[in-house]
């Protein structure tokens, strides 16, 4: 299921490469920062099956992606020229 909303979630320390906050990879969510995301889409470029851009050219996403998709909404998290996405636990 995609959604265009999601949860706020804190940012990790400013060291941290990956976006997890307390998460294991069972049980994983993906959440956008609308505040900070500006729909450049290069999410959707390395994960088209979690990132999607609408006929709007909005952002919408799966929010509980399957384990098999997690290596790729990494490198969509570590690409994000806002650093606007966030992987956490459900």
């Amino acid at each position: 299921m995609f959604s265009g909303a999601g949860h706020t979630m804190s940012r990790p320390p400013a060291a941290s490469n990956r976006r997890y906050v307390g998460a294991r990879r069972s049980a994983v969510r993906v959440d956008v920062d609308r505040k900070l995301c500006d729909n450049h889409g290069q999410c959707a470029i390395v994960a088209p099956a979690v990132f999607q851009m609408d006929d709007n050219s909005e952002l919408v996403f799966d929010a509980h992606p399957a384990d098999s998709y997690l290596d790729e909404v990494d490198e969509a998290a570590d690409v994000c020229p806002m650093q606007a996405i966030f992987i956490g636990e459900d």
